[in-house]
């Protein structure tokens, strides 16, 4: 049983705070006691007990239980590693691996105890066994005794490649990126375990800003099949001098399956104790997330079911940010309703389309057995009218309409449909009479407002069917063709305002609903609104792609507008009043815009002739020490889509006017996509300022003098 001699006086494992002489050692002595008499041993001549192990079937059985573990079979693995340690009891591999097979199984609690017993009992120290630890603690929510097993690896020399390996992960899971760089990787060691090493290294120097370092490492994963893609990517995005689209901004280690237990989560969907019981889940679902910005609301379910704290907050960072799709975001804010952090009925702002939208948060059912206050013989009847107005023969469908009004004159029914067939003939006003006395027979029918808005949208009237839709309050159980008819008025209407985006997610999620065939919309009008919205989707993701360019805190303006074209530098340059004889190049235009912008005097006539807004934004991200998150400052200030919209020359939102005029550039700064301020600009104020307070001072003294 070598181990490595045990720090008596240091902190005791357990965590108590005592020194583990005084703790928990002699309790440990026992075990290990405990472990030998049950070996069939010898006294030796030296008076020390001489242990007999069946060492080649211990090593036999081991290598088979290995086998299974590697390819993810736990189950079957755990009884052969349970035989391979009655062999050999005090060997510490089959305990490492036993223990990395329950975690297979998904039993977390089993793997932390066999861990535990070898840290303890049977090889105090042992580099794979802390690890494991680190791991299983996280799970478990134990994050205290995580911290304390990483702590004890840290400075240590692993005895093996898989012992360095499991060290290095280690640290990466707490998110210790000078550790996982301080570990060694001597040049004898090759292939598998070599270029994980360099994948989770590379990660850690693209975590701490060090880029060139990370393209080194990340260059020596490509033997890593686990890795191997995710190191493409991020040396793919480092090389265009991107940032990560992850949820906070960092270069993530692990996927999903990493942390969490294959087959966990299938087989405890509906088991909200087994998820709640297991915290460590969030940081699975993070990896989840971060693998698929655009994906299914899953995550966001098993975060809902776990409802912890750092599950919590990872809901708020979903729902309140501009990670992911708007969808996403949206089951995040429901799913925060549901546990009670946001009152529903309450304006939230919500990331939409680039700009913050205010919605207010309602929930609803949409169900086949929604009420309707209609009587049942109706039903047949008015399904007769609308086979008739389908099949084009609007004159019986008029005829029908009018004897079924003869018949039920009070049902908003009835003068909805009549309503639509005297529309579609040509009879706009008399369709409008009936809407209204619909509306006004039953003020919460919502086929009626809707019907109304896009009658209103047809004559040009879009304010007024903007405030109609706004006015619905839908109710909290809906026919499907009622939020279908909900959905297409407001696609109509936002194609109206010239919003493609929102008529194109209106329509994608009139589309999602079962058994509609995009009533009142026509296919080629779906169609439009989603080719229009593709188009508007690249364009947002060039603008996403140039808001998670890397930048250094202090960049200058050199690194700020390197990236920009030729025509917006000039751009900058007219705005500057700059003028340029003969054409020049980019290089030649952008070193006449930085040493404009490093002049104290010129800097601070220009930012004394900003507009009021744009002068207070400005500002806001000076007294923020000249770095600013995106989020924030869009939110109190706005973003520039509105420009990019209007196609406008001269941008009027304070971040286009500011951007346009090189005061400020927008990109990552340590792992936050956030607006900054070039540092030669706020040398130049700062230098501006104290030139201005000198002139201050010295007319004051004159002032005294005289």
């Amino acid at each position: 049983m070598a181990r490595p001699p045990e720090d008596t006086y240091g902190p005791c494992p357990c965590g108590s705070g005592q020194k583990y002489k005084f703790c928990c050692r002699e309790r440990d002595r026992e075990q290990r006691r405990a472990i030998l008499r049950e070996v069939p041993s010898a006294m030796g001549p030296d008076g020390e007990p001489v242990v007999f192990l069946d060492l080649e079937e211990g090593e036999r059985l081991h290598a088979r239980g290995l086998s299974l573990v590697e390819r993810g079979r736990g189950r079957e693995a755990i009884p052969i590693l349970e035989k391979a340690i009655e062999a050999a009891p005090v060997i510490p591999n089959p305990y490492n691996n036993l223990a990395l097979a329950y975690f297979l199984d998904g039993d977390v609690a089993a793997a932390i105890k066999v861990s535990e017993r070898v840290d303890r009992a049977i090889d105090p120290g042992n580099t794979f066994a802390l690890g494991n630890l680190v791991h299983f603690y996280i799970l478990a929510g134990r994050s205290r005794d995580a911290e304390r097993a990483a702590d004890r690896l840290r400075g240590r020399q692993p005895e093996t490649e898989d012992a360095a390996v499991r060290m290095t992960e280690a640290f990466a899971r707490i998110g210790r990126h000078e550790d996982v760089l301080a570990v060694t990787r001597p040049e004898s060691w090759r292939g598998l375990r070599r270029a994980r090493i360099a994948f989770l290294q590379g990660a850690a120097a693209a975590n701490l800003g060090q880029y060139a370092r990370a393209q080194e490492l990340l260059r020596g994963a490509s033997g890593d099949p686990d890795h191997r893609e995710r190191a493409k990517r991020y040396l793919d995005l480092l090389a265009r001098r991107c940032g990560p689209e992850t949820l906070y901004g960092d270069w993530p280690y692990f996927r999903c399956s990493d942390w969490v237990p294959p087959g966990y989560l299938d087989r405890n969907k509906g088991n909200d104790e087994a998820l709640r019981s297991c915290p460590g889940l969030v940081q699975g679902m993070v990896a989840d997330l971060n693998d698929d910005p655009a994906h299914d609301e899953f995550p966001i379910r098993i975060l809902r079911q776990i409802g912890s704290a750092a599950a919590l907050s990872v809901l708020h960072r979903v729902a309140e940010g501009t990670f992911g799709t708007v969808q996403l975001r949206l089951a995040a804010l429901d799913a925060l309703c549901e546990l009670g952090e946001i009152e529903e009925g309450s304006a939230v702002k919500l990331w939409h389309d680039g700009e913050w939208t205010e919605v207010q948060l309602r929930k609803f059912e949409i169900t086949e057995e929604a009420a309707s206050t209609a009587p049942a013989w109706l039903v047949p009847e008015v399904k007769q009218v609308m086979d008739a107005l389908h099949a084009g023969d609007l004159v019986r469908a008029e005829k029908l309409g009018r004897e079924l009004l003869a018949r039920a004159p009070d049902v908003p029914m009835v003068l909805q449909n009549l309503a639509a067939v005297l529309f579609a003939h040509d009879k706009p006003q008399e369709a409008e009479t009936m809407l209204l006395r619909a509306m006004a027979l039953d003020p919460g029918y919502v086929f009626a407002r809707t019907s109304l808005a896009s009658l209103r949208t047809s004559q040009g009237r879009t304010e007024e069917a903007r405030k109609i839709l706004a006015a619905i309050v839908l109710p909290e159980r809906m026919h499907p063709q009622a939020y279908a008819s909900f959905l297409s008025a407001q696609a109509k209407v936002a194609l109206a305002e010239g919003n493609v985006g929102a008529a194109a997610t209106a329509m994608q999620a009139l589309e999602s609903l079962p058994g509609e065939d995009e009533p009142s919309a026509s296919g080629a009008f779906v169609r439009l609104a989603s080719s229009l919205k593709s188009f508007l989707d690249a364009l947002q993701q060039k603008r996403e792609r140039q808001r998670r360019r890397l930048l250094a805190p202090d960049a200058g303006l050199q690194e700020c507008l390197e990236v920009s074209t030729r025509e917006r530098l000039l751009s900058i340059a007219s705005a500057l009043g700059l003028v340029f004889s003969a054409p020049r190049r980019k290089q030649a235009v952008l070193d006449r815009v930085a040493a404009c912008l490093s002049d104290p005097g010129n800097v601070r006539a220009l930012v004394d002739l900003l507009p009021v807004n744009v002068r207070a934004a400005f500002d806001d991200v000076l007294t923020s020490g000249g770095l600013l998150s995106h989020a924030d400052f869009t939110r109190r200030h706005g973003s520039d889509k509105a420009d990019e919209a209007a196609g406008r020359r001269v941008p009027e939102t304070p971040l286009g006017r500011l951007k346009a005029v090189g005061l400020l550039a927008e990109g990552v700064v340590g792992g936050q996509a956030s607006v900054l301020v070039p540092a030669e600009i706020r040398r130049a104020l700062a230098r501006a300022g104290e030139n201005v307070r000198r002139e201050d001072l010295s007319r004051h003294a004159d002032a005294t003098h005289g």
